[in-house]
């Protein structure tokens, strides 16, 4: 057996924690204060981007490009002006 690499096991160990916690609402581009066709890239929606002209989600698109068969939670993938998507939407629900 293949030895996993280092974000491999952190990637399905995020999937596990994800599974255990509550499942929170999809990821909206709009509620963290991102505007549509801003620099996230690629931002085709409040729900979707687009990658080489196809509409994808954000878990789907580093899911195909990584090669993983388990889910990853895409807001971890991706920046917006240098701030994990993830990061940012942690802080505005705190802030609540």
């Amino acid at each position: 057996m293949a030895e996993k690499k280092l974000h491999d096991l952190i990637d399905e160990q995020t999937a596990a924690e994800v599974k255990e916690t509550v499942r929170r609402p999809p990821f909206r581009f709009s509620e963290v204060g991102i505007p549509f066709g801003n620099v996230v890239r690629f931002v085709e929606d409040d729900r979707h981007i687009r990658c080489n002209s196809e509409v994808t989600s954000l878990s789907r698109l580093p899911q195909d490009l990584k090669g993983f068969d388990h889910p990853v939670q895409g807001t971890l993938w991706f920046a917006y002006e240098g701030k994990i998507l993830n990061d940012i939407r942690n802080e505005r629900e705190a802030g609540r």
